[in-house]
């Protein structure tokens, strides 16, 4: 193994064991959105900074020689997700909560400069809807459960003690449900009455009932004990 490799294969490996973003010995960059920034020559590891709104469709390009990873927090600190590459790295994350995010990137070509850019994209009410707290895992009735996506921002998974279904957005305003392996069916709507916005659920059989939806508030109840669980279902318990 050359002196290269070696070096490189210490650069991994220092990044896989940061505890979180904090640990690089860095200042912190705020990013907006479509502004390209252009980091200077001197540091290996680069921490970066955005605030977003739940369901936003984050996407951070980072344009730089040689090899890098790029990963993406969730804003208690856990490692959200991670892309390693050279040249062109993007990585992609639809955001389970509205709040501060972190990234940082980690570069084997300290000493030269390169570029990050970040771009979102803003939800429709039911991509929000159904975002909202992917990711994390948490009780229900005092049993494990946990949601993840399939296909971010389009298809996320529910497992629970009792099952597990998956949800497909399929408009702005309307989501399909179908519960395991079953033929089991439901459809969600988002309506808007008395000032507030509302779930409507309606089973194959017609019934129907509807439940209060608040996106700007809590993710969970805190008997819930919630943790970060894993952002694809690939990576989740």
């Amino acid at each position: 193994m050359n002196r290269v490799s070696v070096a490189w294969l210490v650069l991994l490996l220092a990044a896989l064991i940061l505890p979180g973003p904090a640990s690089a010995q860095t200042s912190v960059i705020d990013l907006k959105t479509d502004t390209p920034y252009t980091h200077k020559p001197g540091t290996q590891v680069d921490v970066y900074r955005f605030v977003a709104l739940l369901g936003t469709r984050a996407t951070l390009v980072v344009t730089v020689p040689g090899h890098a990873i790029v990963t993406l927090y969730t804003p208690e600190g856990e490692a959200m997700m991670a892309v390693e590459g050279s040249e062109r790295i993007s990585l992609e994350a639809v955001l389970p909560t509205s709040n501060a995010y972190v990234a940082s990137v980690v570069r084997a070509a300290k000493d030269k400069p390169y570029k990050m850019l970040l771009v979102t994209q803003s939800p429709t009410l039911m991509q929000a809807f159904v975002a909202k707290a992917v990711g994390y895992g948490y009780l229900l009735d005092g049993k494990p459960a946990y949601q993840c996506w399939l296909d971010p921002g389009r298809k996320m998974k529910t497992v629970t003690g009792d099952g597990e279904w998956t949800t497909t957005v399929v408009a702005a305003d309307r989501s399909e449900t179908s519960v395991g392996g079953s033929a089991m069916r439901a459809e969600t709507y988002l309506v808007e009455h008395n000032g507030g916005l509302f779930a409507k659920d309606v089973s194959a059989d017609g019934q129907s009932y509807e439940r209060a939806v608040e996106l700007e508030g809590p993710q969970f109840d805190p008997s819930q004990s919630p943790r970060w669980n894993g952002y694809l279902c690939s990576d989740a318990d």
